[in-house]
């Protein structure tokens, strides 16, 4: 049975074809008609294809440039919440949840070799981390958002808490209202 990548196509691995439900004889191949069904060939095409997947840098505008993000454990004592609402209180950063669930602390600061019609000056030879990154499904920040939550202020935060009935504050600390 092939696996189902979408609500309008099944994808057949060992052909690297997609047929439409109940169209056996007609195929689409997500590579010759890539404007057909944008979501569907997107996932099929890096699900099957992630040999020959490049990510679209010279289109993307360097969204991925533009911060460092590091991952930090999941908040689960008031200390740690504590200390995520201490890092939203700065400049510049923020707390994201990722699409498997990972929690990271983001610093906005664009690379130093960004330039100003967002290319990268050191393309050839940049670091391992930047050639790997977006090569994955909902890694690039050009096809989709890769963040499930994404906390900007320590409100946001504090509001996320209250709605997930989480007791997070000590008892000398009201938080803000």
């Amino acid at each position: 049975m092939p696996a189902r990548c979408c609500v309008r196509c099944v994808h057949t691995r060992k052909s690297g074809r997609s047929t439409l439900p109940g169209k056996q004889d007609r195929y689409i191949e997500s590579n010759r008609y890539p404007a057909v069904y944008p979501r569907c060939q997107k996932i099929c095409y890096m699900k099957n294809f992630k040999s020959k997947f490049q990510p679209p840098c010279e289109r993307c505008g360097g969204k991925c440039c533009e911060y460092v993000a590091i991952e930090i454990g999941r908040p689960t004592t008031k200390t740690e919440f504590d200390n995520i609402r201490w890092y939203l209180v700065h400049r510049n950063v923020n707390v994201f949840v990722d699409h498997k669930r990972k929690w990271h602390i983001e610093f906005r600061s664009p690379c130093e070799n960004l330039t100003k019609d967002k290319k990268c000056l050191m393309y050839e030879r940049r670091p391992h981390i930047c050639r790997k990154h977006g090569i994955r499904e909902q890694e690039c920040e050009f096809y989709d958002s890769p963040h499930l939550l994404y906390l900007t202020s320590i409100i946001e935060f504090e509001h996320h808490l209250r709605n997930k009935g989480i007791d997070w504050q000590f008892k000398n600390n009201p938080g803000i209202k």
